[in-house]
This record gives C-alpha cells, structure tokens and sequence, in this order.
C-alpha cells in the first residue's frame, strides 16, 4: 500500500499491491478503501491506479498487516455467526467506542476490545494509524 496525504489540499491517495483494505474513518462513518492491484511483480506492464479520496480534519486511516485480520478471523470462528468478516469484526469494535480520543486506544481497542476469547496471536500485526489534526 502506498499512501500520499496532501494536508495542504486534503486528499489521501492510495495504490495497492495486494495489501489489506485500508479501514477509513470520517464523521462517524467506517469503510474500507481497497484500491485494486496486483502483487508487485506479478505483472510487468500493470498500471496501478490510484484511489483518491477526501481527507479532512479528524479523519482517521488505519493501515494494518494481513497479521490483524488472521487473528480477528480466528476471534470469528469462536462466534457463532460464520457470515460475519473480519471486517466487520473490525467496524464493530471501533463502532463501540464513544469517541475516538487517541490512536492508542483505537488500536488497543481493535486488538483487545472488551473480548474474552484467548486466541493466540499468530502472525505479525502492525497498524499505522493517521489522524488529520
């Protein structure tokens, strides 16, 4: 995934290479941006095309490895509802906080959330959060 933030004009472009939906947060309103793209690589005249988007005071981006949704999935398979995605394992944890007071809580809250299940952690996570101040 490469991201371009423009602050001055306030757009966020995105291109990917195969990397997870971006999780994307403004007004209250979650989506998920997955520009499309193959693995880097994987053809030689490919065109990446680029997603561009608005990016205004208090929007919030979140970049993670594929790590966070293997383990959110493996939180799934412990539920009930197998139609539920990771995704929206994802929107829903970041729909119970009231309000968003720092990048820390979020990611703490999208890891942990108020869950009881013990699953084991088996890949790497990364999240890169980004608020426009």
């Amino acid at each position: 995934m490469i991201a371009d933030i423009n602050i001055n004009e306030e757009i966020l472009t995105l291109v990917s290479a195969g990397q997870p939906a971006a999780c994307f947060i403004s007004n209250g309103n979650i989506s998920f941006l997955k520009p499309r793209g193959p693995i880097i690589g994987l053809k030689n005249d490919y065109e990446y095309q680029p997603l561009v988007i608005p990016f205004k005071k208090n929007d919030i981006i979140l970049f993670y490895t594929d790590g966070l949704l293997e383990f959110l999935h493996a939180q799934n398979k412990q539920a009930t509802d197998y139609l539920v995605t990771e995704y929206d394992v994802m929107k829903e944890k970041i729909i119970k906080l009231s309000a968003i007071e720092s990048m820390e809580k979020l990611c703490k809250s999208i890891l942990l959330g108020d869950s009881d299940t013990n699953v084991a952690i088996n890949d790497d996570i990364t999240i890169i959060a980004l608020k426009k101040e």
